[in-house]
């Protein structure tokens, strides 16, 4: 078979004009595997992306708060450390009749085992790693009676960490029968202004609670109940004093 020139003219033609339409279709009909002729994100696609997973990040903390969770995980860790400590002193005192002397010296010992055998390690504030305060009775003795241990909480209505009102968001692990007010003392607070309270109940005056603890309102440090010039009889004989 004879080709003729106009012939391979327009079969040149032909195939120019096949690869040029390949060219400009290249998006539309791209094979899988050539993955350099496939359109990728713009800078726009990808800022919207990372703006809604950001939104939702934020929806999904302001939601769970760990933080919380994370305060009330080291709040139980402080009420466990002070229970050990605890049990550690008690042993000690059955052995020695006092507890032990120097004890801020000892509880500052963080990790160490100033409490042996009693205590294997002294335990510290798992976030802050800053010794647990203490008080003992009496003050700078060197067989102490009576202690104090405080572990400031930081989440928020943590149980027993405001037994007594005048130590808040502490808790507290004190020897059998400290008194309430040198527990007060020990943590800063301010002690209530009398150590004997005075309340009405069923038509009398009488001590309604000792220790600076209050169980019923109204009360009054003042032994006639706060009747004033009123007779003590009738003042309490008003059912609007009558401590409940």
């Amino acid at each position: 078979m004879t080709y003729t020139s106009s012939s391979r003219r327009r079969g040149s033609t032909n195939m120019y004009t096949i690869i040029n339409k390949m060219k400009n279709n290249k998006n539309t009909a791209c094979p899988p595997k050539l993955r350099n002729c496939w359109r990728g994100f713009t800078l726009a696609e990808l800022l919207i992306v990372i703006s809604i997973i950001a939104i939702l990040a934020v929806l999904i903390l302001l939601t769970l708060n760990p933080f919380s969770y994370i305060k009330k995980a080291y709040d139980t860790e402080r009420k466990t450390d002070i229970h050990k400590i605890k049990n550690a002193l008690e042993n000690y005192f059955a052995d020695h009749d006092s507890y032990p002397p120097n004890l801020q010296t000892i509880l500052a010992d963080c990790d160490g085992n100033s409490l042996g055998p009693y205590l294997e390690k002294i335990p510290c504030d798992p976030n802050t790693k800053q010794a647990y305060p203490s008080y003992t009775i009496p003050e700078d003795s060197t067989s102490p009676q009576s202690y104090a241990i405080y572990a400031p909480t930081t989440s928020t209505n943590f149980p027993d960490a405001n037994i007594i009102p005048q130590c808040r968001d502490t808790l507290i692990s004190s020897s059998p029968g400290m008194k309430n007010i040198d527990i007060i003392k020990g943590c800063g607070g301010t002690p209530p202004p009398c150590y004997i309270y005075y309340g009405c109940k069923s038509g009398a005056c009488v001590i309604v609670t000792m220790d600076g603890d209050v169980t019923c309102y109204p009360s009054s440090c003042d032994t006639d109940c706060g009747a004033g010039d009123v007779p003590i009889e009738t003042f309490c004989s008003s059912p609007n004093a009558e401590c409940r």
